[in-house]
């Protein structure tokens, strides 16, 4: 989504780059027109669409990176990573291995463990899907 105080310099932008070069094919009322040649001013206004639209990029980019990782999602990631684990040892999956970890206190440092993971694998895939990876 494109912030609010990104949307109208860009369509300010759009649509000036469009007029120009609407009127260096055509002209208007009459008057001007290029031949389908394209003018500096033409360029020029192009440029500004060029500018304006990275900066609505960047501006996208940042708000995507800042939104929070829904709980639900680490929560769903994290009883992944502790039934694999727990697979390795030869335990059969548990539908709510999360609270059965929260709940025994021998185990509760493998839910802080699992959650932790979890986290850190969603932000890495979040960061490959936008080209951000190292």
């Amino acid at each position: 989504m494109i912030p609010r105080e990104q949307i109208f310099p860009l369509i300010e932008a759009a649509q000036a780059a469009v007029d120009a070069i609407t009127f260096d094919d055509s002209g208007m009322n009459g008057r001007g027109g290029n031949g389908g040649l394209i003018s500096r001013q033409t360029i020029r206004k192009t440029d500004e669409l060029r500018i304006a639209l990275r900066r609505a990029q960047v501006e996208m980019r940042k708000a995507a990176t800042q939104r929070p990782i829904p709980n639900m999602v680490v929560e769903a990631g994290a009883s992944a990573i502790a039934n694999a684990r727990a697979s390795r040892r030869g335990m059969p999956p548990i539908s709510n291995i999360l609270v059965f970890l929260r709940t025994r206190p021998t185990l509760s440092h493998f839910y802080d463990e699992a959650l932790e993971d979890a986290r850190a694998a969603i932000a890495a895939a979040d960061a490959v899907r936008k080209g951000d990876a190292a």
